[in-house]
């Protein structure tokens, strides 16, 4: 085996473990993995009930999201919340907590001195982070749905509204 194939079966391997999956490649690799689509399957770009995709052993919904909130992550959203906040607020008296995204779009969970804690999602257009709005208060599982279709309503794509709802809730 040379070097390269090593490196990948133990990134994979980390990956697995990362994600909770199984470590057993020997089975997996000498199994084929292109089905036949499902017909019962949801359109593509239908905002999907990650509850009922994660009853059904469907992968999770934030799978391939970037939830990393670097120190220049972090002074970009001070930023863009500062920005966004109806009564300006400078970017020193924001705290971004929590990140996640998704291709162009993404969501940071910020507080300030002048409103409630938030959801502030933003799409990437034209290398520009654009707010397009905030999602406050509490969610439970109750929510998922109601969360995602939220967020595909600001036209987020499915992957992202998923996330989106999931991220919220947890």
């Amino acid at each position: 085996m040379n070097t390269v194939n090593s490196i990948t079966i133990i990134g994979m391997l980390l990956l697995l473990s990362a994600c909770g999956g199984s470590h057993d490649t020997a089975s997996e690799a000498s199994t084929p993995v292109a089905e036949a689509p499902d017909p019962a399957a949801p359109p593509a770009g239908a905002v999907v009930d990650p509850s009922v995709a994660a009853a059904a052993g469907d992968a999770q919904p934030c799978i391939g999201a970037d939830v990393e909130l670097t120190d220049a992550r972090r002074k970009e959203y001070l930023e863009l919340v500062a920005d966004a906040m109806d009564n300006k607020v400078k970017p020193e008296a924001v705290e971004v907590v929590r990140f996640m995204g998704i291709g162009t779009w993404s969501a940071v969970f910020a507080t300030t001195p002048i409103a409630d804690p938030g959801w502030l999602v933003f799409e990437s257009t034209d290398r520009r982070q654009q707010f397009k709005d905030v999602w406050g208060g509490e969610a439970d599982e109750d929510d998922r749905q109601g969360l995602a279709e939220w967020a595909a309503g600001l036209g987020a794509p499915a992957d992202f509204a998923a996330c989106f709802a999931e991220t919220v809730i947890n």
